[in-house]
């Protein structure tokens, strides 16, 4: 069976399958700048760190050995993905433990909510059990190419960003297409979104905003604290819909 997720933006999808130490923003070179300048607690330097990646570039198993139909997929950008934890720290497979149903995770590193759109749509052809939805920041966006190819642009490459919204015309119009996005996926997953959250301000988004409580041995994504409340939060939601 083929499956047509949007390509990964993994650094390491040219070595995948595999594990890795090392990920997006969280590198090495970075890491060893916070522990001279002292910007990071020392057992958050310590930590160590594993990405396990599919062949394709998720942090999931390989697509054919997943039970699609008995399974709740977590859908959401890096913050989703865990930059900066270790796979048995993400949300993911914590609410997995705690429901003790199969969750894997789609997330993504530097997407939007219509990379989610993209994946979803995926999603209800294998009529997936459930999914959750972490909603990313409005300041990004995707541009599609052919198959499932895609261009992201956010804060990470600001200068193009900019440019875009210049043609876009006004940061109201990236923030209405935003909210396009969101009412797009939640019609159409209906009764299979099971639940969405935000880690950044969404304002003109009905949903819950969940605050972060540590951060991640890159010092810029939340770290396993966070992914254990997440989990917790999104577990004493659901628990009474999946058992």
């Amino acid at each position: 069976m083929k499956y047509n997720f949007l390509e990964a933006t993994s650094n390491n999808l040219p070595d995948c399958p595999g594990t890795f130490d090392w990920e997006g923003t969280d590198k090495k070179k970075l890491l060893k700048m916070h522990s001279k300048r002292k910007l990071v607690p020392q057992a958050q330097l310590n930590r160590t760190v594993q990405y396990t990646l599919n062949s394709h570039g998720y942090r999931c198993p390989e697509f054919d050995t997943i039970d699609w139909q008995n399974t709740i997929v977590t859908l959401g950008c890096s913050h989703t993905f865990g930059i900066g934890v270790d796979d048995s720290e993400i949300y993911a497979r914590l609410l997995q433990d705690k429901l003790g149903t199969p969750v894997v995770s789609l997330g993504m590193g530097a997407t939007d909510i219509w990379f989610q759109v993209y994946n979803a749509i995926e999603l209800m052809k294998l009529n997936v059990r459930g999914v959750v939805l972490q909603v990313p920041n409005k300041e990004r966006f995707t541009i599609f190419g052919e198959g499932n190819q895609a261009t992201h642009y956010g804060s990470w490459n600001m200068k193009k960003y900019k440019q875009i919204i210049n043609i876009w015309g006004t940061d109201f119009n990236l923030l209405q297409w935003h909210s396009f996005g969101y009412d797009y996926i939640e019609k159409m997953l209906g009764n299979k979104l099971l639940f969405k959250f935000s880690l950044t301000t969404c304002d003109h988004l009905p949903m819950e905003e969940i605050f972060g409580c540590d951060l991640a041995r890159d010092n810029i994504h939340h770290g396993p604290k966070t992914h254990k409340k997440i989990a917790e939060i999104i577990a004493k939601e659901l628990n009474y819909e999946v058992n």
